[in-house]
């Protein structure tokens, strides 16, 4: 069996990955930022790990 791909399937599929990859950074960038300013930092009270 034969497949005639046309070289615009595999820019849609590219399209599709790469977008999905760059929401999920900025997604994990946004999460780990909200994590940073919700939690205390460390104080003199309180001797580091």
């Amino acid at each position: 069996m034969k497949f005639n791909d046309s070289p615009l399937d595999y820019l849609a599929a590219f399209a599709i990955a790469f977008a999905s990859g760059a929401l999920s950074a900025v997604g994990m960038f946004q999460y780990i930022t909200s994590l940073k300013s919700k939690w205390p930092t460390h104080d003199k009270r309180m001797p580091p790990l």
